[in-house]
C-alpha cells in the first residue's frame, strides 16, 4: 500500500498566506458607544486619572447568552448579565461627560485604584463660515495665468 497518492487531484492553491483570509470584515452596523467603564489609578496629589488604552462600552454591550446544564455556569451567566444591566442602568441618568467613580481603592503608596464610568461628550460641529482657523486655499492652487513673454 503507498502512503502518497498521486492519483488524487492536488489542494487548491491558498489565495492568502493569512489565517484570516477567509474571514468577512466586520461591519460598523453596531451604534457608536457612548457610556465606557475604564479602569486606572490616580496619584496622590494630582487629579490625572491613568487609564488602561481601552474601555469597556457598557451600552453597546449585549447579555450573554445564558444556556446550558450546569447550574453553576448558569448562576454565574445570569450574575454577569445582570451586574451588565445595573452599569447600563448606572449610565443611563449621566450627562455627556460625567464621570462617576464606580470603585475607588487606596492600594498604598499613594496610588488610587479606580474604575469610572463615563457617559463621552456629544459631538459638536463648528460651521465653516464662523471657523477663524479656517482658510480657503483653492485660490494657493488654483493653476497659475500663463505668463506673458519676456522681452528679450
Amino acid at each position: 500500500m503507498s502512503i502518497l497518492d498521486y492519483t488524487r487531484p492536488a489542494a487548491p492553491a491558498p489565495t492568502s498566506r493569512s489565517p484570516f483570509a477567509g474571514l468577512t470584515s466586520v461591519t460598523n452596523d453596531r451604534p457608536k458607544a457612548k457610556l465606557w467603564l475604564n479602569t486606572g489609578y490616580v496619584i496622590a496629589g494630582s487629579d490625572k486619572f491613568i487609564n488602561l488604552p481601552v474601555g469597556l462600552p457598557i451600552d453597546t454591550m449585549e447579555p450573554a447568552p445564558v444556556g446550558g446544564q450546569n447550574e453553576d455556569w448558569l448562576k454565574q451567566r445570569q450574575a454577569q448579565n445582570e451586574f451588565l444591566k445595573s452599569l447600563q442602568a448606572a449610565g443611563a441618568d449621566m450627562a455627556p461627560g460625567e464621570e462617576r467613580d464606580i470603585i475607588r481603592q487606596d492600594m498604598g503608596n499613594g496610588i488610587t485604584l479606580v474604575v469610572r464610568l463615563r457617559r463621552v461628550n456629544e459631538e459638536r460641529a463648528v460651521p465653516l463660515a464662523t471657523n477663524e482657523y479656517a482658510v480657503n486655499f483653492t485660490s494657493m492652487f488654483a493653476k497659475p495665468a500663463t505668463m506673458p513673454e519676456a522681452a528679450e
